[in-house]
C-alpha cells in the first residue's frame, strides 16, 4: 500500500529559527506530545518535546536546543506505508518523518496516524 494515502501533518513542522513561544503555542493547543525542526531547506535536524517547550526560555530559537533525532524517514510518493511505518516505529516521537524526492520534509504522520491508513487500505 502507498505512503501516498497519508496525509502528513504540517502544523508541527518549523524552522530552527522559529522562537520557542510559537512552537510551544502550537504544540500545547493541539495536545501535541512533539514538533519536528527543520533548517532553511526544510531539512529534518530533529524533534523536540512538548515539555522540553514548556522549559525553554522563550525568545529562544528553537535550532538551539538539543533536538532528539528524528530517525529514518520516508518518501511521502514512492514509499510504502510500511516504510512509514517502520519510520515512526524507529523514532524516539512515535512519529515519521514524510519527505519529498529531494529530502524535504513534506509533514509528519504519528503511529495512531499509520493504524487508521492501514485499517482503511485493509478493507
Amino acid at each position: 500500500f502507498p505512503a501516498s494515502a497519508l496525509s502528513p501533518r504540517e502544523d508541527v513542522v518549523f524552522d530552527d529559527e522559529d522562537r520557542v513561544e510559537r512552537a510551544k503555542d502550537v504544540v500545547t493547543g493541539d495536545g501535541e506530545p512533539w514538533a519536528l525542526v527543520v533548517d532553511a531547506d526544510r531539512m529534518p535536524r530533529g524533534w523536540v518535546s512538548a515539555a522540553q517547550l514548556d522549559r525553554a526560555p522563550t525568545g529562544v530559537p528553537l535550532g538551539s536546543l538539543e533536538l532528539a533525532p528524528f530517525g529514518h524517514t520516508f518518501d511521502v510518493g514512492a514509499d510504502s506505508l510500511r516504510a512509514a511505518l517502520d519510520a515512526a516505529v524507529l523514532s524516539p516521537a512515535g512519529r515519521a518523518v514524510g519527505v519529498d524526492d529531494e529530502g524535504r520534509v513534506v509533514g509528519v504522520v504519528s503511529q495512531d496516524d499509520l493504524g487508521a491508513a492501514i485499517w482503511s487500505v485493509s478493507e
